[in-house]
């Protein structure tokens, strides 16, 4: 939508800008109140019945500081923050720098439209990774299946952004979300079970931290790096989710949480 209403907005007078920025805090106003309103309205402090057993487990009392200092001598969970920080913190890098990267194959409008896609094609893939998750708590595989598919994907991007393809470009990276996006459930979850019984809002906070601090430090990095040439931002991307995949190759799948319910 920003993208629609923005275009031109190199050709627009102040008057006109102020307008078009006006109408977007509107859009993005009533798209927030849709949304959270209902949201407010119907959620629940915690069920009336415990969902299991383990929710019945009292976390280990500790501050912050305590909790992350006994958690990061976890090694998997350590492993886990790397992966999850490479991976997160190359989707926020990419978010922030669509327009760089894609500019000039396509136009802004197509730029958004990509955007959207992205996002929409990443959360309904994820909303499947959470279920297969509850169901099968293949937490690993999946781990390594979003490594390792980001970082296949993004490298054919530099093969892709090679031939000029705009179809060809686009679909790859609409494929690419399939594989990237569902790394922030599958992280957050994962980082839960193997640091139990610690804090869980601590472990997984922390963890979400790590990527944003990451991610602002890569955006600024790509931004530099694709200023020259989009190739290079991707071909960085794909470094990132290189390591965070190899990485994937040491982590053992210790699900503390699910053991603790099942004995």
């Amino acid at each position: 939508l920003s993208g629609i209403i923005f275009a031109g907005v190199e050709d627009m007078s102040s008057d006109q800008v102020k307008s078009a920025l006006m109408i977007m805090l509107w859009v993005q106003n009533i798209w927030i109140t849709v949304i959270c309103v209902p949201y407010y309205i119907m959620i629940r402090e915690k069920p009336e019945f415990p969902p299991s057993l383990v929710s019945l487990a009292q976390p280990k009392q500790a501050n912050f500081c305590e909790t992350i200092k006994v958690a990061l001598k976890l090694p998997n969970y350590i492993k886990l923050i790397i992966v999850f920080m490479l991976l997160q913190g190359g989707f926020l890098s990419f978010g922030i720098n669509i327009s760089v990267l894609l500019t000039p194959t396509f136009t802004q409008v197509e730029v958004s439209m990509i955007g959207a896609l992205v996002i929409l094609v990443g959360v309904i893939t994820s909303m499947i990774v959470g279920v297969l998750l509850n169901k099968y708590q293949k937490y690993l595989l999946m781990t390594r299946l979003s490594a390792w598919g980001t970082f296949v994907l993004l490298s054919v991007c530099i093969y892709t952004f090679y031939t000029q393809d705009r179809i060809f470009i686009a679909v790859n990276l609409i494929v690419t979300a399939i594989a990237l996006i569902p790394i922030i459930p599958v992280g957050i979850d994962f980082s839960a079970e193997l640091a139990f019984p610690y804090e869980e809002t601590v472990v997984t906070g922390f963890l979400l931290m790590s990527a944003q601090a990451f991610g602002f430090f890569l955006s600024l990095l790509t931004l530099d790096v694709s200023s020259v040439d989009a190739i290079k931002g991707f071909a960085l991307l794909a470094g990132c989710a290189g390591v965070a995949a190899l990485t994937t190759l040491f982590i053992k799948e210790d699900l503390r949480r699910i053991s603790f319910s099942r004995s």
